[in-house]
């Protein structure tokens, strides 16, 4: 696996667009070994809430292939390929998927590829049972991009296939603008927080006691959203992702995107976007995350 993990590095870089916008991202330095195990867990319970549900309902998800795209060191397919026949992960990173090879290298069922961040041209024409993207395409900078690459999962799908692709919405365009937002968002818990920030929010939550924590309300607004894993890319309304899909003969709708983020959580601000070629392929469960 080494070999052919080391030639795919040296036979397919990286798009040169891509690059010029991801390539301070590009070389993450390692973390210590602690902090490696510490984010195994937090990815071990990310997988418990996003996808095992998901996996468990679908039938014959034993004989089934798993595509993940935007793998990073491949922490979510080792779990995953506990439960699938064979598990695909593709990154544009080359220190990623050397991490993820490390990983990996006693699963016998998993392959992790270096893409050009276009395409999914190495994954065969419905193959894929399940496809699955978390926290990669609301990075990227062009819609043109997203579009291609919702056209490439389309190809790759089977005709019993799933894919649960989180994507950047309208909420996050830039200038002014009316955003609606849950209160309860506005206040995750945070362990990294000052005594003086987390004094503020008590005092805050303390005034508005007798206001439930779903309650929406507008506030206006011109930065963009911070993001601790790198710039926000272009958002893409669902409506055309939709549009787009069912003119590919298949299936899409659009679920709140609430899990590990509380930005934008009642306005598509970041969603997920379900497609299937057939409704009747739809997942039986599907956690909101």
């Amino acid at each position: 696996m080494q070999e052919h993990i080391n030639k795919d590095v040296e036979d397919h870089p990286v798009d040169p667009y891509l690059y010029s916008c991801f390539k301070e991202k590009l070389t993450l330095p390692p973390l210590p070994a602690e902090e490696e195990q510490k984010l195994l867990k937090q990815i071990e319970k990310n997988f418990r809430v996003l996808l095992l549900p998901w996996i468990l309902t679908t039938t014959n998800y034993e004989d089934a292939n798993f595509l993940e795209i935007g793998c990073g060191d491949g922490k979510y397919g080792y779990y995953i390929s506990e439960y699938i026949k064979h598990y695909i992960g593709i990154d544009i990173r080359k220190v990623s998927i050397q991490s993820a090879q490390d990983l990996l290298r006693d699963r016998s069922n998993c392959s992790v590829l270096l893409n050009d961040g276009l395409s999914l041209e190495k994954i065969k024409d419905k193959s894929q049972q399940f496809i699955f993207s978390y926290q990669t395409f609301i990075h990227m900078p062009d819609e043109s991009i997203i579009l291609g690459y919702i056209k490439e999962i389309l190809r790759v799908l089977a005709e019993d296939g799933v894919a649960k692709i989180q994507l950047l919405g309208p909420f996050h365009k830039k200038g002014y603008r009316i955003e609606w937002i849950k209160l309860g968002t506005l206040f995750p818990n945070n362990e990294a927080d000052s005594k003086v920030k987390w004094l503020v929010k008590k005092v805050f939550l303390k005034i508005l006691r007798f206001v439930p924590m779903d309650f929406i309300f507008p506030i206006f607004r011109k930065n963009a959203h911070h993001n601790p894993w790198g710039s926000f890319g272009a958002f893409i309304h669902p409506s055309k992702i939709i549009e787009l899909v069912n003119e590919n003969d298949s299936y899409a709708e659009v679920l709140p995107s609430f899990y590990g983020s509380s930005a934008g959580a009642n306005t598509y601000g970041i969603y997920w976007l379900i497609i299937a070629k057939k409704e009747a392929a739809r997942p039986f469960f599907v956690t909101l995350g």
